[in-house]
């Protein structure tokens, strides 16, 4: 079996960029023979649904290296095998940071939603997988725990499907075909797009108008939800309008991500920026 390394990083806010931990988990031979961990420095704020996910905040990582001093070890990792990470976001983000990421990257979410069909198109969060497989997951979104354990979902898949790791990776690279689900569902996505398979929503005032925003992640492949629901991945944060939130700190979208994020469903926050990095 291949080398594989699994990589998992969280976020001080919606910036993908703001790298606050780093997780690596090296396989070989169906055995995890290496790890490294670090908190990292972002050199900026933490917002407040970042820390209520992960626990992280800024007095934590005042005195860690910056992700431009781990980059050297990052890179001697990621040159050791196939690259992998348990969804899209962790590659963004690492690319954001410091640059060009290997081509081949595997994403190990993709896996899972070819190798079992009941997960094709919900139920698919790493933490309701490991569930379903038998894998404890203690301390979810801990970077190094989470790659770790997403390395045990990429081994039980392969063990389920009996591919290769290239035949795995071509396979994650096939189109999912369009499921009844998606009936429901405001705005459907490119079938042919990188995204295709992934929900997104929007909240709060965006820079251009929603109509539009809406028709730029559907040609990436993007369905776009009205709401935050069990099948979203990824919520666009735009400005609040405080005249709108009823006295609240946070928009109902908000609310309801954070409170499926606690039930182990994985919602990416994104700014407006970071979206319009992800569907050039």
């Amino acid at each position: 079996m291949s080398v594989f390394v699994v990589i998992d990083v969280e976020t001080a806010n919606p910036d993908l960029s703001s790298i606050c931990q780093i997780g690596i988990a090296v396989f070989n031979d169906g055995k995890l023979v290496d790890e490294f961990e670090s908190l990292v420095n972002p050199k900026t704020y933490f917002d407040w649904l970042n820390v209520s996910v992960h626990g992280i905040d800024e007095s934590m990582v005042a005195n860690a290296p910056t992700i431009q001093e781990l980059e050297p070890a990052i890179r001697q990792f990621l040159s050791r095998g196939v690259v992998c990470s348990y969804g899209t976001f962790d590659k963004t983000a690492l690319t954001r940071a410091i640059g060009d990421m290997p081509s081949v990257w595997l994403d190990i979410m993709r896996v899972v939603r070819r190798t079992w069909d009941k997960f094709a198109y919900a139920g698919y969060g790493l933490a309701n997988i490991c569930h379903h497989l038998g894998i404890v997951l203690d301390n979810h979104h801990n970077a190094l725990t989470d790659a770790k354990t997403a390395g045990e979902v990429l081994l039980q898949a392969m063990a389920t499907s009996g591919l290769t790791m290239d035949d795995t990776i071509k396979r994650a690279n096939q189109t999912l075909s369009l499921g009844y689900e998606k009936s429901r569902l405001k705005s459907k996505g490119n079938p042919d797009g990188e995204y295709f398979g992934e929900v997104l929503a929007f909240t709060g005032t965006l820079s251009i108008v929603r109509e539009e925003a809406t028709a730029l992640a559907n040609a990436k492949g993007f369905d776009v939800s009205p709401s935050v629901n069990g099948k979203t991945n990824y919520l666009v944060k735009g400005l609040s309008d405080p005249s709108k939130l009823n006295g609240k700190d946070k928009s109902s979208k908000e609310t309801k991500a954070l409170e499926l994020i606690q039930k182990g469903q994985n919602i990416v926050f994104l700014s407006e920026q970071d979206f319009f990095e992800m569907i050039k």
